[in-house]
This record gives structure tokens, C-alpha cells and sequence, in this order.
């Protein structure tokens, strides 16, 4: 029987850049959420290494140079999606974190999962993919990550249990906006206020999604990263209605704290990646 493991999906809602030139080391503060849907994946031995995402063999730089990492004899994985790859829900680092977990238990390496998240991490930040999304995917729950140098500690923000709303308008390439010339200081000033606003709910215990999605749109919409007419109207038509919505970053998505055309439900989960067999 192959080894199996799952790891949550991610969504961002503010962020900066936390640079390193150490990719263990480089990653990002802001807030970010572990989901109820992510990952699946089952590693097993084989003659040669290869990797199927969604029942197709497929090329996944982030995926192979993290099972590179560790592995010391080939492989197959198979992963399996429950959320689009390139839209926002850290999938990139779900799919290289579960299969890293399911080829540990399989080759019995004998790695901790701290260790195990470190190595998605660095692949996510060598190829690009992501900068901070294996912090959620491995702790679960609400995070704070706020401690530079440190990609795999955060704090965890005590939001009361609901069901959020999301839609997917399409892909957009996460290198494609991390290589973007100034980034860094379009996102900082942000971000910071987004900080300081999260210390003000907490002093007043006034953390709520109602208070925590209007955070998101506005780091959004003032960083620059929001810009897509359909998303905006989409998050207009939502507050019409009395909710508040956010784009998930990076990503063509909506999230939303009420339901709202083509939307599906999802929710946070409290439990990080884990071995399923």
C-alpha cells in the first residue's frame, strides 16, 4: 500500500515581502488561513521517479526539486486537487508538502514534518511559487506570520468558526507578480498598516471575518494587486448585498463572507498537513 498524506490549501489576504538570501530563510509576513480542501497525495517506490497531478503525468518543477530534496530512490506520486492550481489557495506548496509527508512515511526517512515543511518552503521559494503558503498548510488555522527569517512560525489569530464563500475567475501566474521590479515596497507600507490594524482588533477582541475580510481588500486594492474589473464589481455586488469580500492572493479569486453566484463553500481548517497511512 503507498503512503498517503493531505495537506490544507492556503489563502492570503495581506502580505510583504520578507527577504533572505537563504530560500529557508526568505518568505513573508502577513495573515494568511489554512482550508478545509487541499491536497491528497500517495508516494510509492518504483524503477523510476514521476509525478501524475490529477490522474495526468505531468512536469511540476516545485513538486520534483522538492522530492529531489529528500527522496534517495525513485518514486511515483500521484497527487490529487481539490482546489485549482494557479488561483490563489497556495496549491503549489499543498501538492509538494503532502507528497513530501507521503514520501517520508514511504521511504522512511525518518524526517519530522517541521523538516519536511522546510523543504516545500525552499522549493516554493526557489521556483517562485509562493513565499509564505506552507506556513498555513503546516500549522493550520488563522496565522499571523510575523517573524522575519522564520517562514515556519506565526501567530495563530483566535477567529470564531464559519463557512467563507469563494469563486474562481481564472489563473494567474504567482512568478509572474513575485518578480515584478519593486514589489517589495508596493506591498510594505500596506501590509504594516494591515499590522497594526490586526493589534487594534486584538486589544479590543474584535477579530471577525466581518473586520478581517475589509483588511484584505483594502491592502488589494491599495498595493495595486487589485485591478481586474470583474473583481472588483464581483466584491461591489457582494457588499450590495451586506457582505464583505477580498481577492485571494495571488489569485483571480474571490472570497467571501456570504454566499454569492458560482460560489462554493469552504472553511478554515484548525489542523495542519498530517500522514493519512
Amino acid at each position: 500500500m503507498p503512503a498517503k498524506a493531505f495537506s490544507p490549501g492556503n489563502i492570503t489576504l495581506f502580505f510583504m515581502i520578507s527577504p533572505n538570501r537563504d530560500p529557508r530563510r526568505m518568505g513573508s509576513l502577513g495573515l494568511s488561513f489554512a482550508t478545509s480542501k487541499g491536497a491528497w497525495a500517495a508516494a510509492e517506490r518504483s524503477r523510476a521517479p514521476s509525478v501524475y497531478l490529477n490522474g495526468k503525468k505531468e512536469s511540476f518543477p516545485t513538486l520534483t526539486d522538492g522530492i529531489a530534496m529528500l527522496a534517495n530512490r525513485p518514486v511515483m506520486i500521484k497527487v490529487t486537487t481539490e482546489l485549482p492550481l494557479g488561483c490563489g489557495f497556495g496549491m503549489s506548496g499543498a501538492c509538494t508538502l503532502a507528497a513530501l509527508l507521503a514520501i517520508n512515511k514511504e521511504l522512511r526517512l525518518g524526517k519530522s514534518s517541521k523538516e519536511i515543511a522546510l523543504l516545500a518552503h525552499q522549493s516554493e521559494v526557489m521556483h517562485r511559487t509562493g513565499l509564505g503558503s506552507v506556513t498555513a498548510e503546516y500549522l493550520g488555522g488563522v496565522l499571523l506570520r510575523n517573524k522575519p527569517g522564520k517562514p515556519l512560525t506565526a501567530m495563530s489569530l483566535p477567529l470564531p468558526p464559519g463557512t467563507l464563500f469563494f469563486r474562481s475567475f481564472g489563473k494567474l501566474k504567482t512568478s509572474s507578480i513575485l518578480d515584478k521590479r519593486g514589489l517589495a515596497s508596493q506591498l510594505k507600507p500596506g501590509c504594516s498598516a494591515a499590522f497594526r490594524k490586526i493589534a487594534l482588533l486584538r486589544a479590543n477582541k474584535k477579530l471577525r471575518w466581518e473586520s478581517i475580510i475589509p483588511l484584505g481588500k483594502e491592502f488589494s486594492l491599495g498595493s495595486g494587486l487589485l485591478r481586474d474589473k470583474k473583481l472588483i464589481r464581483c466584491i461591489n455586488q457582494i457588499e450590495g448585498r451586506g457582505g464583505f469580500a477580498t481577492m485571494a492572493l495571488l489569485g483571480k479569486t474571490i472570497i467571501s463572507t456570504k454566499p454569492f453566484p458560482g460560489s462554493k463553500p469552504i472553511s478554515v481548517s484548525l489542523q495542519g498537513a498530517r500522514v493519512i497511512s
